[in-house]
């Protein structure tokens, strides 16, 4: 029976039952024959799995539903759906911890995916002659019998796939593009059935993502290698990965994490005998197949696992040395203790050598592991250092139009002053979830307002911590250096409007003050989400809108009791500065819908109002969206008062013009204070976001 967490080898339970394999029919690949082969074992029951989860499931009644769908591919995707659905619930429920009498266990299979294409066309073949006959009356191809036109036709239909892919660059940055690059797919491909064929082409590339990541919470990032196998050991079940390639060497590695007797499985291969074999197989020789490859070696898929696709296509070994080591912070809810790798090093070293760097021109390739100039390997982009600062800015000039000095000046950026907002921030991300630990990212970081105390007090394995300015961030290096908590310290000079991290790279990333300053915020806030791993937690300190508009209304107040004779009569200074202030709050607001060359012009780009950030941030899909108010906040009228005198100060305005009115202030606080509760009205607020 399972225990809460799950050791290597549990004990099996009473039940005839109480192990549950879940068989990913990843590839077509033997999981058939392993289904049987682990049937054999007593307590276990193995099942094929096709895909879960609701995003799986929706494409599929999508695909079903089109009328024009051929009925080999109705039948063949109708006839897994019933069993799926009813697996679906069967893991959901596990993973809830409804049913804690049963171990789960996941096996993923990977495959080398010119490779794994090939056989998957092979195995469809009987379905496809429709699809042949249709490319052939679409290229005017030559031939009498549906025999003479299956090679030409696949070599026609991997053109027209590679022209699709072509002007992405790769099949990583196809994905990427989604739903829009998919639209366009269908504008070229206006056949539902060679529309499945072009979803078979990249399914090796997004098939984790679409059914292993949203229905476990975990993605391949956070399974580690050892013994030949990618693993995870989480609170509620475990997961295997292994190459196609390796899977007769590695069964009795598989048998041992899954604590039975050796697996032997029957080394047969039925594709041979199929109909059309030998013409598809003929078709993968083809230029149009070495071009496919070629897309298919530009990708993190193919890097990861060790691939070349190209040498597949041109009837070479595809295997490369060894796959590559991907860069992952043990999960949150593992109970393992750390191994050793392929090397013999240990996993949290090898890890914490690999790039977690995407090339911030292309944005197509991972960037290698250099202490020099990076470069791109995809398009030749190079990258220096600065000092102990790497410059991944694609615009070398760019800085801020904050003036260092002052800002250092009114923030007054000190160890003692750091500490305590990094205790909020804590204390914060502790209730969401990850804590102060794993891989951390600060955008914006500034000259330390919040990076001092995270350095200081944090338990981060890395703290990668970015700003555009060099000027900035070199004052923070010094900073932090005389604090002697440098070499955790990742300083990176970057455009956050565009996060150049892999996907899944973070356990934690903050901003303190810094979304109202990127003309990109949105692009930024769905970045996070990517660099997120799932149950990661991100927190951005930033002006709220509901607050500052109040201050804008009492502004708009004193003008209208000054004008009418109500109250005291103001200079016209004052009376300038009070009519920029009413303005102020629409015309930042207006901001965020007329992004023209006047958002440029300033550094201060936004005031968000609650509601639009919120909105937001559940549209690009967090699990866990709040805004909170500065802790301590239960004097809004004073918050506004103090925000209101420090604007005017140093302006045309009279602060004794003023003072009869400062009492507006406190009626505010008087009329909000008491029913605000948990919602936030503060000039400056926190919003938390859970993945």
């Amino acid at each position: 029976m399972m225990t809460e967490t799950a050791s290597p080898n549990p004990a099996m339970g009473t039940d005839p039952a109480a192990h549950l394999v879940v068989v990913f029919q990843f590839g077509k690949v033997a999981s058939t024959a392993m289904v049987d082969a682990l049937n054999d074992h007593p307590g276990i029951e193995a099942v094929q799995s096709h895909f879960l989860g609701d995003g799986a499931l929706q494409s599929i009644f999508t695909s079903m539903l089109n009328p024009a769908l051929s009925e080999y591919f109705f039948y063949h995707q109708s006839g897994q759906l019933f069993e799926n659905v009813k697996l679906t619930r069967r893991i959901g429920r596990i993973l809830s911890g409804d049913d804690d009498r049963t171990r789960l266990s996941v096996l993923l299979t990977v495959r080398e995916p010119i490779d794994w294409f090939r056989s998957a066309l092979i195995q469809d073949a009987r379905g496809l002659g429709d699809v042949f006959l249709r490319t052939k009356d679409r290229h005017g191809l030559v031939g009498d019998t549906l025999s003479a036109i299956v090679q030409p036709a696949v070599e026609a239909i991997l053109g027209e796939i590679v022209e699709v892919l072509t002007p992405f660059g790769s099949v990583d940055s196809f994905l990427a593009d989604r739903p829009g690059s998919m639209a366009k797919m269908r504008e070229r491909m206006t056949d539902p059935s060679l529309q499945e064929l072009f979803y078979a082409a990249v399914r090796p590339f997004n098939w984790h993502q679409l059914n292993f990541d949203p229905v476990f919470h975990h993605t391949l990032d956070d399974l580690t290698f050892q013994n030949g196998l990618w693993s995870l050991r989480a609170k509620r079940f475990d997961a295997h990965l292994f190459r196609y390639e390796d899977m007769g060497a590695l069964l009795p590695n598989l048998s041992a994490a899954l604590g039975i007797d050796d697996l032997v499985l029957p080394q047969r291969n039925v594709s041979e005998g199929k109909v059309f074999s030998a013409e598809i197989r003929g078709a993968f020789r083809s230029a149009n197949a070495q071009a496919l490859a070629r897309l298919y070696s530009q990708t993190d898929y193919s890097r990861r696992f060790g691939y070349d696709p190209v040498a597949s296509a041109l009837g070479q070994p595809s295997m490369r040395s060894a796959p590559e080591m991907r860069p992952a912070t043990t999960p949150l809810d593992t109970a393992t203790a750390p191994g050793t790798d392929q090397t013999g090093k240990p996993e949290a070293q090898s890890r914490a050598a690999a790039s977690i760097l995407v090339c911030p021109s292309c944005r197509s390739a991972s960037l290698p592991v250099s202490d020099e100039t990076l470069i791109c390997p995809a398009c030749a982009a190079a990258f220096p250092k600065l000092g102990t600062m790497r410059d991944l800015r694609t615009d070398r000039v760019a800085d801020t139009a904050l003036d260092l000095e002052s800002y250092d000046a009114h923030h007054d950026v000190t160890l003692a002053s750091a500490e305590t907002l990094f205790g909020h921030y804590e204390a914060r991300l502790h209730s969401l979830g990850p804590g102060t630990k794993g891989r951390a990212l600060e955008i914006g970081a500034g000259t330390g307002n919040l990076t001092l105390g995270l350095a200081q007090k944090a338990e981060f394995s890395e703290l990668w911590i970015t700003d555009l300015s060099p000027r900035f961030l070199e004052r923070l290096v010094d900073r932090i250096g005389r604090t002697g908590s440098i070499e955790r310290i990742k300083p990176c000079l970057l455009d956050a409007n565009a996060l150049p991290f892999l996907d899944s790279s973070f356990d934690v990333i903050v901003g303190h003050s810094v979304l109202h300053h990127l003309l990109a915020f949105e692009t930024t806030l769905r970045d996070t989400y990517r660099c997120l791993r799932p149950g990661g937690a991100a927190m951005f300190g930033d002006p709220m809108m509901d607050s500052h508009a109040i201050v804008c209304m009492i502004a708009r107040q004193i003008l209208t009791l000054a004008e009418d004779g109500v109250g005291p009569p103001v200079s016209d200074g004052t009376r300038q500065v009070l009519e920029v202030i009413t303005q102020r709050g629409g015309l930042k607001s207006a901001n965020l819908c007329d992004r023209d060359a006047r958002v440029l012009d300033h550094d201060d780009k936004y005031v968000f109002p609650t509601g639009f950030l919120r909105d937001l941030c559940q549209d690009i899909g967090f699990s866990h969206v709040a805004i909170h108010a500065e802790p301590g906040h239960r004097d809004l009228g004073g918050d506004m008062r103090r925000n209101f005198l420090g604007t005017v100060r140093g302006t045309p305005a009279r602060i004794e013009d003023l003072d009869p009115y400062l009492p507006l202030f406190d009626a505010v606080t008087t009329a909000y204070t008491p029913g605000m509760g948990e919602y936030s009205m503060s000039l400056f607020a926190y919003l938390e976001l859970v993945k």
